[in-house]
This record gives structure tokens, sequence and C-alpha cells, in this order.
């Protein structure tokens, strides 16, 4: 993993936690997750970060728990009333955020950020392709609330 890396990754998720979605969490470093590896993540936001020199990906994984305390305090309702939409939206919107604050932290270079993309997951992890920058779990007392992988894309440029 990339130190420099992990740290921004770090401020950029508490940055946009804390002002857009009013909330916080504890972090730690985390392991990659394996194929097949059972995951306590219901759904997964992607952003592509598109670079001069390299392409990275930032995938969001997130428990049911946590997208529902985000999503319902971005959108200021009760996190019983969500729609699977809604909280597919603040994912995605989560993702892009986070992507955005990232890129504006790693350096002069020109930064363009893909459409997120979401999904439902299964109980299994998939293979999530690149090389780690960084892997950052964010949990509180209940458990773990979300895993944010930053991959650099080796075979882009």
């Amino acid at each position: 993993m990339n130190p420099q890396c992990q740290t921004a990754m770090k401020d950029a998720i508490f940055r946009v936690l804390e002002t857009m979605f009013f909330t916080t969490a504890l972090f730690e470093d985390a392991d990659e997750p394996t194929p097949g590896e059972n995951l306590p993540y219901q759904y997964e936001a992607r952003i592509d970060i598109h670079g001069d020199q390299k392409d990275i990906s930032l995938f969001w994984l997130s428990s049911d728990r946590f997208a529902r305390m985000i999503t319902a305090d971005f959108l200021g309702v009760s996190a019983e009333q969500l729609t699977l939409r809604e909280i597919e939206d603040a994912l995605k919107e989560l993702a892009n955020m986070v992507a955005g604050e990232l890129a504006s932290q790693l350096g002069e270079e020109v930064w363009r950020l893909s459409i997120p993309a979401f999904e439902e997951l299964t109980t299994v992890s998939k293979q999530y392709p690149g090389r780690t920058m960084a892997s950052i779990r964010l949990l509180d007392d209940d458990g773990p609330l979300a895993l944010a992988l930053c991959r650099r894309d080796d075979a882009a440029k």
C-alpha cells in the first residue's frame, strides 16, 4: 500500500463524511478482501479517476446500516423510509465526492472522474482489479460500516 495515498484517502473520507453527510467514523487500515471472503457489506459504489499518467479506481463497500444512516442524514428523512434508489444515489454521490476530494490531493496532474456505478453485493466478495494504493475500514462500536479501496490500474497508459 502507498502510505501517502492511505493518508490522503482517510482525509478525503473524513472531510466528505463530516461536511456532507454529517457523520464521523473510526478508521483502521484494512487488508485487501480475498475472492470468496464473506464480507459484511451489501452495496458497492465505484468510480474511476482518470489521469494523464495513471488511472485509479475507488471502490466503496457499505453495510446496509451505514448506507441507510448516511442516506437518511443526507436527505433529512427516516432511515426506514428509504428506497434502494435513494441509497444508490447517496452512495454514488459519496463515491463521487470522496474521489473528487482525493483527486485534489493527488498532485498537479489533471484528473477526470467517471460516472459512479452501483451494485448490490452478494455474500461472496469479488476480485478487485489493479494494485492496492489504500484500503481503509470504517467502523463504530457496533461493528464494520464500510470498506474503501483505492486501486491503481497498472495496465492503463
